[in-house]
């Protein structure tokens, strides 16, 4: 990694993309999750690199959408009797890359008119079960997009929080998710217990 680096020393940074990173590291195969990537590849060689070279480095990760699609290295050169203000440097270069995350659009709330809220028996998509189900999935989907957009925000500026109204969105969405748990277990023996929506929040939180 440090000659893939190297090559951009005049300009301090380098953007490569994972999967050209995957290739680079031989891992094409291996720690298919790009956390235990980042974890057990990424960051070792970051370290090492930081460590026993020339070069200071650290790491933007770029996302498209909810995934993370490339890695901005941005690092500075060093000697022995450089290294605070080489730190330093690295940091104000980091910060001025950086960008503000941008507020999550929220998925639409699944409209009620079009289901039959008073079948509570059967499993047709127009039933009360199906719209609960959906209900969840909204729930739980857009409690996610707002807790990893408080996290970026965070990463961002540790002094930065959600504005009230989405952290009462946020609070709203675990109501919901609670009092759809509640109605399954109300009908448990017709509807089949919480299990579907144990899935689904497992689903949605794993992406």
């Amino acid at each position: 990694m440090y000659e893939l680096l190297y090559q951009y020393k005049s300009q301090g940074w380098r953007e490569i993309t994972v999967e050209d990173l995957r290739f680079f590291f031989g891992c094409e195969d291996t720690y298919p999750d790009f956390k235990l990537f980042k974890q057990k590849v990424i960051e070792p060689a970051m370290k090492e690199i930081s460590e026993k070279s020339d070069l200071l480095v650290q790491a933007e990760y770029l996302r498209t959408g909810r995934f993370v699609t490339s890695v901005k290295f941005i690092f500075v050169e060093k000697t022995d009797r450089q290294i605070i203000d080489a730190e330093c440097e690295l940091a104000e270069v980091k910060n001025l890359t950086k960008k503000q995350p941008l507020r999550p659009a929220l998925k639409r709330h699944p409209n009620p008119r079009k289901f039959d809220l008073d079948d509570y028996k059967s499993a047709e998509p127009t039933s009360r079960r199906e719209y609960i189900k959906l209900k969840f999935a909204w729930a739980v989907e857009n409690y996610k997009r707002i807790t990893g957009y408080e996290k970026a925000l965070k990463e961002y500026d540790s002094k930065m929080t959600l504005k009230a109204k989405d952290q009462e969105l946020k609070s709203n969405y675990v109501k919901i998710m609670a009092e759809c748990y509640d109605e399954y277990l109300r009908y448990a023996f017709t509807w089949g217990g919480t299990g579907v929506l144990d899935e689904i929040k497992e689903d949605l939180t794993s992406k």
